[in-house]
């Protein structure tokens, strides 16, 4: 299992992102949880979850990547703030339209990383 191993999130340049949100858990937890999905995956999602999105923001994997101001929170790890970087191998063809990264795990990772230096 590599995602304990987490080190990055990435993106296809050319897919257009969603930032959406669930009304209903905001309105229970009183917290806004956005999250980052492809724009063309949230009705998908959406069923899969049994929960309706609202729509906050769009924006380009290209302009995510390379923007130093977003990152990602992980989820088993709430102190880390871990990069976005783009790689041409994410589809927006099933699941989020994100690929998480082990650096250590998996050729395909190690190359995008390598690929920024």
């Amino acid at each position: 299992m590599t995602i304990p191993m987490n080190n990055a999130i990435a993106v296809h340049p050319d897919i257009e992102y969603a930032a959406i949100e669930s009304p209903e858990e905001t309105r229970k937890t009183a917290t806004r949880k956005i999250f980052i999905v492809a724009k063309d995956l949230i009705s998908n999602i959406s069923q899969l979850l049994k929960k309706e999105f609202q729509l906050v923001g769009t924006i380009k994997g290209e302009e995510l990547a390379r923007d130093r101001l977003y990152f990602y929170k992980n989820a088993m790890y709430n102190d880390l703030a871990q990069e976005i970087i783009a790689a041409d191998f994410v589809s927006a063809n099933m699941g989020t339209g994100l690929v998480h990264l082990s650096y250590a795990h998996g050729h395909d990772d190690y190359k995008a990383r390598k690929i920024i230096f």
